[in-house]
């Protein structure tokens, strides 16, 4: 009997690959005219245990967006990751949400507009252009350094950033991205108005008053998800990483309860779970509070003044404020790509490069000081982060209090 060659088997292995990404397109092309949402902007889907290949040509199918996956994560084999989540009438945001956080990746915007999953530092770099712009930033050589770090996700390559302090003068070779940046740092150290972002309501939270339909009983990370998604008509997500380890329990038993106490048991049972635009994420217990959402930080990050000249006397105690501030406020941001907090000096302000809820975190850190002392405030500041509850720091000071 002749076996085959390396060149029929690798045939096969592509014709079996297309038709399970077919089969796939088919099952939950008919899973969004079931529901009644087809030419809406919500999809229900369900991938369990399938690969990443497989799940990106159905939300590129399914959604209307062009998904794809950068080649930094193609070299790394991310097609072979294998992705279990279900959504359940879920916006283009959850969809996102979901499949990054099933792969345990980044989603950026493409410069063409494309969902690019990605686990690299640099968002996607459109056509370069060197433009010269004037300020009234003199004799401050430090501003280069802090401002080519909150630029480091819109640099590298052949785009850069240089500074003449006699002069005020700025050269950059950036994209238009990168320009906006730019600007927006240097105008805010140029008129220093106090700015923050505020917090909404994530639109697509389900009612949490809501009751389970059915009662569960569960052995594995599939049943699981599937449960979960069916008792609790909600979007669920698990993380690649959890996927990988042993089931917690022998068996996990939910009864009929309301959606607001289900987080709750699943951590009792040793399971993590978190919601985000939507989707209830089921992760590992060492996943930080910033990789929870699954947006790149460097696009999902805003830039925020907040004065702090009536708190401290001179540099050296805004330094060390900034310096408490990284280091127990939410620590797991700032090292990631395009985060930052500076002390200006000139301005009397914190200079806070995050997210909504690091903003708000740190506004919640400046109200402790301002209430407590610079002294006091900074000690609260420690003992909410090493609290074993996870305190905010606004329950810690208001205690004090």
């Amino acid at each position: 009997m002749l076996r085959p060659s390396l060149a029929d088997l690798w045939a096969r292995r592509q014709l079996r690959g297309r038709l399970q990404r077919l089969l796939a397109l088919v099952l939950g092309a008919l899973s969004v005219l079931q529901d009644g949402t087809a030419g809406e902007s919500s999809i229900s889907y369900a991938a369990i245990d399938q690969e990443a290949a497989t799940l990106i040509a159905a939300f590129h199918t399914l959604s209307g967006e062009n998904y794809q996956a950068d080649i930094d994560l193609l070299v790394a084999g991310i097609n072979a990751t294998r992705g279990c989540l279900r959504l359940v009438h879920a916006s283009p945001a959850g969809c996102r949400q979901a499949l990054a956080f099933a792969l345990d990746c980044w989603w950026m915007r493409g410069t063409d507009g494309s969902v690019m999953l990605t686990s690299g530092k640099h968002l996607p770099r459109g056509k370069l252009e060197v433009r010269t712009i004037t300020s009234t930033l003199r004799r401050q050589p430090a501003l280069q350094p802090m401002i080519e770090q909150l630029l480091a996700p819109w640099l590298g390559g052949q785009a850069g950033i240089s500074y003449l302090p006699a002069d005020g003068l700025w050269t950059a070779t950036l994209d238009s991205d990168g320009h906006s940046r730019l600007i927006e740092i240097l105008s805010l150290c140029e008129r220093p108005i106090a700015q923050a972002i505020g917090r909404i309501a994530d639109p697509d939270l389900p009612d949490f008053r809501r009751i389970t339909t059915v009662e569960l009983s569960v052995r594995t990370w599939p049943a699981l998800v599937e449960g979960l998604g069916e008792a609790m008509q909600v979007s669920v997500a698990l993380s690649a990483r959890l996927a990988l380890r042993n089931f917690p329990l022998d068996v996990i038993k939910l009864p009929r309860m309301r959606l607001s106490e289900v987080v709750t048991l699943l951590h009792a049972s040793g399971i993590s779970a978190h919601w985000s635009h939507g989707v209830l994420c089921l992760g590992e217990d060492s996943q930080s509070p910033s990789q929870r959402d699954r947006e790149h930080p460097a696009q999902r990050r805003r830039m925020a003044l907040i004065p702090i000249g009536h708190l401290v006397a001179n540099v050296v105690e805004g330094n060390m404020l900034v310096a408490t501030i990284r280091q127990h406020v939410r620590s797991d941001w700032w090292s990631l790509p395009g985060a930052g907090i500076e002390y200006l000096s000139a301005n009397g302000a914190l200079l806070v490069a995050g997210d909504v809820d690091v903003q708000k975190v740190v506004l919640d850190a400046v109200t402790a000081i301002d209430t407590l002392g610079l002294e006091f405030g900074l000690a609260a500041i420690a003992a909410s982060a090493n609290s074993p509850a996870g305190t905010n720091v606004r329950i810690t000071f208001e205690e004090e209090r």
